[in-house]
Parts: C-alpha cells; sequence; structure tokens
C-alpha cells in the first residue's frame, strides 16, 4: 500500500450511531495501537483478547499471526483475512547531535515524510519528535522539486547529543507518525492505520455475528489477523499453509475515483459511499463471486466492483485454495491520510449486512467443494 500507515477514513455521526458501542471501541483502539510491520504484538493482542469472546479455540504462531476459529473441526474450513500491519519507519543511525535517520517499513511514499509529528516506540515507551528537512529557504532552486531520499529527512527528538538520545531510543526501534482518531466537521471521524485495521476488525465482528447463529453453521470459520503484509505479506504465507483453508475470504483496502485528480478511464469508477467493492480477476474465485451478487441482490445491498488482473495483497501468499478479496472503499489514497466512508460497507445498517454475511456462509454446502464451477451458487 502506497502511505505511511496513516489514513484519514471518514464515517457520518449516524453511522457510528448505529454501531454497538463495543464495536466501535474496538475499532478505535484498534486504530490507535502502533502496529508497524514486524512490530505487530500489541495490536495483536488486543485484536485476541476480542476475537475470543466469540471463538471456540484462539491461538497464534511463532511469527504473531492470529487464529480464532469458531465451530472447530467443521467442513468446509473458511477464513476471513484482513492484515493486523501498516506502515512506518525504523531507526537506523543516530547522529553525534541526537539526530534520528531512519528506513521505510513497507512503501512509504517519501514525499509526505517532512513536517511530520511522529512517535518513536523506544524501550521505555513512546518518544514524541518532528520529522525534518533543509529548509526550503535554504534549498537551491531546482532541489526544491525533488523528492527528498530518506537519509536526507531526520527525526528531532529534542535532546543535544547521541548519548541522550541513546538514553531514549536505539537502533531498529519503529516509528509511527501521530495521527489518531479523531472528530472533524460534518459529523466525519479521522483515523490512523486503518489500512488494514478496519480489514482485522471486519474478520472479528464476522465472527461474532455468526456466534450468534452458530446453530445454523455447518462450516469451521476462522478469522485470522495476520502480519508483515506491507513488506512482503509473509504472514498470510505462513497463515495459508497452517490453516489450509477451502475458502479464504480477504478483507483489505481499495481505491475510490470519485476525485478530481483520479481517472476513471485509467482507473475505474469506484464511489465513496456507493457500497462494498468485489475484486474480480485473478485470484478472485467466480463462484464465491457470484454467490456474493446474488446475495447482494436478495437484500437489496449495492456492490461496487474493481477489476484485478493481477494478484493484490494477501492473496498471492495464501495457500491455494478458493479466494475473494472484499477491499474497502477509500476516497484518497495519498500519505499519509486517505478518506474512508462507513456507507461502503454498510457499518449504518448492521442488521442487513449481517445476514447478508451470514447466509454467505451459512449456505456453505458440509464437506463443501468450491475449487468446482458447477457448485450451488
Amino acid at each position: 500500500m502506497q502511505n505511511t500507515g496513516f489514513c484519514r477514513r471518514f464515517f457520518s455521526t449516524r453511522i457510528f450511531a448505529l454501531m454497538r458501542d463495543a464495536s466501535f471501541d474496538f475499532l478505535q483502539a484498534l486504530l490507535e495501537t502502533p502496529s508497524p510491520s514486524g512490530f505487530e504484538t500489541r495490536g495483536q493482542s488486543l485484536w485476541a483478547s476480542y476475537a475470543g469472546q466469540f471463538a471456540d479455540k484462539v491461538e497464534s504462531d511463532t511469527y504473531g499471526n492470529v487464529f480464532a476459529e469458531l465451530n472447530v473441526g467443521a467442513s468446509p474450513k473458511i477464513a476471513i483475512v484482513g492484515h493486523s500491519d501498516e506502515l512506518g519507519l525504523m531507526i537506523s543511525y543516530i547522529s553525534e547531535e541526537g539526530y534520528l535517520y531512519f528506513k521505510g517499513i513497507g512503501g512509504v511514499d517519501r514525499a509526505m515524510l517532512r513536517g511530520r509529528r511522529v512517535f518513536v516506540h523506544g524501550r521505555g515507551g513512546p518518544v514524541p519528535g518532528v520529522t525534518g528537512h533543509l529548509a526550503i529557504h535554504l534549498q537551491e532552486f531546482d532541489d526544491r522539486k525533488k523528492v527528498p531520499e530518506f537519509h536526507e529527512v531526520f527525526i528531532d527528538i529534542g535532546v543535544h547529543s547521541r548519548k541522550e538520545a541513546e538514553q531514549l531510543v536505539q537502533i531498529g526501534d519503529a516509528v509511527t507518525k501521530d495521527a489518531n482518531v479523531f472528530k472533524l466537521a460534518g459529523g466525519r471521524v479521522a483515523a490512523r492505520a486503518c489500512d488494514n485495521r478496519i480489514g482485522t476488525w471486519s474478520a472479528a465482528e464476522a465472527l461474532r455475528h455468526l456466534a450468534d447463529e452458530r446453530q445454523r453453521l455447518n462450516a469451521s470459520v476462522i478469522a485470522i489477523s495476520t502480519v508483515q503484509e506491507e513488506n512482503g505479506r509473509y504472514g498470510a504465507a505462513m497463515a495459508g499453509y497452517s490453516v489450509r483453508p477451502d475458502v479464504a475470504v480477504v478483507v483489505d483496502v481499495a481505491h475510490a475515483t470519485d476525485i478530481p485528480i483520479c481517472s476513471k478511464t485509467k482507473h475505474g469508477d469506484v464511489k465513496l459511499g456507493g457500497g462494498p467493492v468485489i475484486g474480480i480477476g485473478s485470484a478472485n474465485h467466480p463462484v464465491l463471486i457470484e454467490r456474493l451478487r446474488s446475495v447482494a441482490t436478495a437484500k437489496g445491498l449495492p456492490l461496487q466492483y474493481e477489476v484485478q488482473s493481477t494478484v493484490f495483497g494477501d492473496r498471492r501468499r495464501r495457500h491455494l485454495c478458493a479466494t475473494w478479496r472484499h477491499p474497502h472503499c477509500l476516497d484518497w489514497f495519498a500519505d499519509p491520510l486517505h478518506a474512508f466512508s462507513g456507507r461502503s460497507h454498510r457499518l449504518g445498517r448492521p442488521r442487513r449486512a449481517r445476514a447478508a454475511a451470514c447466509r454467505i456462509l451459512l449456505r456453505c454446502p458440509s464437506g463443501g467443494d468450491f475449487r468446482s464451477g458447477d457448485r450451488e451458487r
């Protein structure tokens, strides 16, 4: 994902008013818990505690993927997956003057590095700082148009020497930007790290809804919060081979194109708030896509589509199985902030969304095989 792990996603007050208080509290806690790739422990612990309330079994693997399973041992085995990590920075050098230099964790946009408030996550807790670069007044004219390299930007934590800095931070510490949940005008909320906490939140919430109707469930459902998607999709590879699901529903983000600077002829037509986005093509299984379409039609839920001619995100690393990627709609995806609408995944209509999700999974035939195109849709 091409941002630094921070995003501005917009929700209406009405939508939040209709969301269960505990669900919103969980979402906010996830959004405000720093979890760059390779440093996901705190966020994963939070997710496991919440999902564990609705699961029959919760476990994690060596690298920190967390699995919450409902209806253990049933068949088919269905995975609902989101990745827990975000983009960030990592301290790589401390100067004699106490300035911190860094490298990117994941696909960080260097154009958005300057003048940002950050936290360096040291051994004693988060250390506040600000990113700095040569002032525009001191730059050569041609240099003003250039995007700075990582080594040309530094973090100032307010100390005067390397010795002072090393009392607070060390080489290898993770860095995240300071952008927690806060309210904007118009009844909207801005938040950080929705890519892809909204995915792991959705996986846990789906498990909660299914637990309410477990007597009708003919499948084993495993909500999975994976690690290290942003730096190589490594967690998904481990989880896929470990769980070996028959079906994987991968929840991640997509780009809305209804902004003035985005070409619809190049990127397609996806509107913020226009409904959930279904990924079509590549590893997205046609039987699952057709089932989702039929359920959405029956429930009156609007759908949008994202054409994917190549493999995206966690699906590339997952064990061979029937897969579908559900991207949540983002209005603009420019680091460090981008827009999100709760209407895109129907948070304002929780009963209908729950009914649709449950119908998709509850209709799975016992011992079903989704690799055949002539299965029940």
